[in-house]
């Protein structure tokens, strides 16, 4: 098992949120308060806990790439 702790956008940390639940991964995570950054950026620091055989960063980055639109969709 692996842990990791994270500080992420509100926005991609929700869109990570949704997807573990809707696409049920075998992925446990604990969402903190939220806040805002001397930048005026709002963040929230989540806990993950997942199998070390389980392609977290892979997921994560994908969530990111999907959200701002930085990868073309598939019809």
């Amino acid at each position: 098992m692996r842990t990791e702790k994270l500080s992420l956008d509100t926005r991609v940390a929700n869109a990570l949120v949704s997807r573990i639940t809707e696409e049920q991964w075998p992925v446990r995570v604990q969402l903190g308060i939220p806040f805002r950054t001397e930048n005026d950026n709002h963040m929230v620091d989540i806990t993950v806990e997942y199998d070390d055989s389980y392609p977290f960063g892979e997921k994560l980055s994908e969530t990111i790439n999907r959200l701002f639109n930085l990868i073309p969709q598939e019809p």
